[in-house]
């Protein structure tokens, strides 16, 4: 398991406080995951292990492409677009 953290921002670069994120697995959608920012947009979450995810925001998908989240702590800042 490793632990990911980071920020949540909007496509004008303003944290978004209070907002949940999901992570999905890139291969089949399925859930891995979900965190609420804190009132700074900050996340931190712990996903499975090494593999690919996708992380959304309501319905807006924040990582076109899969992010390779590798076993340990991992930085992760999402732009919502």
């Amino acid at each position: 398991m490793g632990l990911t953290t980071g920020t949540l921002k909007n496509g004008s670069g303003q944290l978004l406080p209070n907002t949940l994120i999901n992570f999905y697995y890139a291969d089949g959608g399925d859930a891995a995951g979900s965190d609420e920012t804190d009132s700074s947009g900050k996340y931190s979450i712990n996903l499975a292990g090494p593999d690919q995810y996708r992380a959304k925001v309501g319905t807006v998908t924040c990582t076109p492409n899969p992010m390779n989240v590798l076993a340990g702590p991992v930085i992760i800042n999402l732009i919502k677009p």
